[in-house]
């Protein structure tokens, strides 16, 4: 294990032991607010099937973000800081059953994985991750101006004390 990527683990594990991480984190829809050692992630969500579930692996432990079904819908996630580098690694939709076998191992059932690039979170703040196709599992990494305005719409107030970081809301 490299240097880096100890020190990454240990500052992950720190977190979660002081209470700053977990593995089934709440959207910004259910936290009804962004902590001080948080940042935001927008990932929208477009086609046909709704999803329900996002696995963020990249730091220790993944983060899971369950939610009633979205489609044509942008998702606020808090991420706790220091956030490290993340990446979308499953999702499930509300159309297809999902969940773990009970036998030796738990074999999982109905899980899209994705393949996806990873996004860095460093500092406090608004990040757009990107917008995915729950049909295929297909992305686009740059925010559309509709997608950005469905954001401010619906979590308007809660971001209002957060700067956007890699990309601008649309005039």
């Amino acid at each position: 294990m490299g240097r880096t990527t100890a020190l990454a683990a240990l500052a992950a594990l720190a977190a979660l032991l002081a209470g700053c991480a977990t593995m089934y984190p709440g959207t910004l829809d259910e936290a009804g607010e962004v902590g001080p050692d948080q940042a935001v992630i927008l990932v929208a969500i477009e086609g046909a099937n709704h999803v329900n579930y996002l696995q963020f692996c990249g730091g220790f432990p993944c983060s899971n973000y369950r939610f009633p079904g979205l489609t044509n819908d942008v998702v606020a996630l808090p991420v706790a800081l220091p956030g490290g580098t993340l990446e979308l690694n499953s999702y499930t939709v509300d159309e297809i059953p999902a969940g773990y076998l009970p036998v030796a191992g738990g074999v999982g059932y109905g899980f899209r994985a994705v393949e996806d690039p990873t996004i860095t979170i460093d500092e406090r703040g608004i990040y757009f991750y990107l917008i995915l196709n729950s049909d295929d599992g297909s992305f686009r990494t740059e925010p559309t101006p509709e997608v950005l305005k469905r954001a401010k719409e619906k979590y308007g107030s809660l971001l209002s004390s957060l700067s956007p970081i890699n990309f601008e809301w649309p005039k």
